[in-house]
């Protein structure tokens, strides 16, 4: 008897995802994969950080 994987796909928003976008998919990916786990998080605290102050930088209507 052959097991086959069974994958569902739900409709979750990945907005810090999507808002990073390529350059910091990479950029999170190679910092892991070159100094490690424990200093990729803080590529990955840094990132974020930076995309909070471009959402308060538009919310307070700086951003246009």
């Amino acid at each position: 008897m052959q097991h086959q994987a069974h994958f569902e796909t739900h409709n979750a928003p990945v907005a810090p995802l999507d808002a990073v976008g390529e350059a910091g998919a990479i950029q999170s990916m190679a910092t892991g994969l070159t100094h490690g786990v424990k200093r990729g998080y803080w590529s990955i605290v840094g990132l974020e950080v930076g995309l909070m102050l471009q959402l308060t930088l538009v919310a307070v209507g700086l951003g246009a």
